[in-house]
């Protein structure tokens, strides 16, 4: 991958609970809020964690790393995204109901169709061609003109 550690943020998404307090009781607004589906985050640091930084120590480059790295766990499950993806859906496309079970499923086909069969990242800086999420709404804009016109 390209880039430096400080520009990556390395996360484990659970709904599982990892059976203790967070360490951090803050999350970045612009970059981990909208992955909150829970209160829970385990984020490291040399002053709460120290055994986990000297066992590491040998490793070039694990402070940066752990600085960059969140558990995010008693999050939602499976049943519990679909509906914060379909409250999201709702939210940034202004979707009546009616449309909304359609939106969602033309979503989720067209993503989980890219992460099982594309060679790429999501980036700020897709291409036209590459940007699934484009792509979705594309879909979404074809197939929302094909009922209106049933």
């Amino acid at each position: 991958m390209d880039g430096r550690i400080e520009e990556s943020l390395f996360i484990i998404y659970s709904n599982a609970d990892v059976g203790q307090e967070p360490c951090s009781k803050r999350v970045n607004k612009s970059c981990e809020e909208f992955l909150l589906t829970g209160i829970s985050v385990l984020q490291f640091n040399e002053e709460d964690r120290p055994a986990i930084y000297q066992h590491l120590q040998d490793l070039p480059k694990h402070p940066e790393f752990l600085c960059q790295f969140r558990i995010f766990y008693s999050q939602a499950d499976e049943k519990g995204m679909d509906y914060c993806i379909k409250r999201e859906l709702q939210q940034s496309m202004k979707l009546p109901e009616s449309e909304l079970e359609l939106v969602y499923m033309c979503c989720h086909d067209f993503i989980k169709d890219w992460w099982q069969n594309c060679n790429y990242l999501l980036k700020d800086n897709n291409h036209i061609e590459t940007n699934p999420l484009r792509n979705t709404s594309d879909e979404v804009r074809t197939t929302l003109a094909a009922k209106t016109l049933d």
